[in-house]
């Protein structure tokens, strides 16, 4: 599957944007389900807001993958 392809698929499962769905995708490092929660996430919150979540979020989640290695 494609970089494409992937965002595609978080534009319909999760109902966002290509913008919003490459930024999230970009922020997780390509992970599918931390986008997807992300951008439900996002979905609750004002614009303006949206964006530092993203990175938040992306933040906490290379934290986790790194301790696990």
């Amino acid at each position: 599957m494609t970089e494409f392809d992937m965002i595609t698929e978080l534009v319909n499962k999760a109902g966002a944007t290509y913008e919003e769905a490459h930024k999230a995708y970009d922020a997780c490092g390509g992970d599918m389900v931390e986008a997807t929660i992300m951008l439900e996430k996002g979905k609750h919150t004002d614009c303006g807001q949206y964006d530092e979540k993203i990175k938040a979020t992306a933040k906490k989640s290379g934290q986790r993958r790194k301790e696990c290695l």
